[in-house]
């Protein structure tokens, strides 16, 4: 997916089996730096560690931990779910067994002053 300049970013966590990434697409004529990527559980989370540096322009991909170590930063009923189930995928659709895993991204383009900040939710499917 190649980068273009469209004034806007975009944040997806997609996954390839039970391996899961984070795909940031900088559409800013500016670099990029994120200070904080983290993934929630309702228990626990995993942060990058230090600053991830994006170009003007590009699209950047992030391996983060897979959806076992995830299900770590949950308590013990969901934890069975991880356990139980089969994994299907990762979603922005909420369905039936579905497990929330909270996003975000803590980031500052090189010409502004503050920081700004992405969260959203996506959701692990398991059945």
């Amino acid at each position: 997916m190649p980068g273009k300049v469209t004034g806007e970013y975009s944040v997806r966590v997609v996954n390839a089996g039970i391996d899961v990434y984070i795909i940031i697409d900088n559409g800013y004529n500016e670099f990029m730096t994120v200070d904080k990527l983290s993934l929630y559980g309702n228990r626990c989370g995993y942060e990058s560690q230090g600053e991830l540096l994006i170009p003007p322009a590009a699209v950047s991909t992030y391996m983060v931990p897979n959806v076992a170590l995830l299900g770590l930063c949950y308590t013990d009923d969901i934890k069975l779910i991880f356990i139980n189930n089969t994994f299907n995928g990762l979603s922005k659709d909420k369905k039936d067994t579905t497990v929330p895993i909270e996003v975000m991204m803590q980031f500052k383009l090189t010409s502004a002053k503050e920081k700004e900040e992405f969260n959203d939710v996506i959701y692990s499917s398991w059945n």
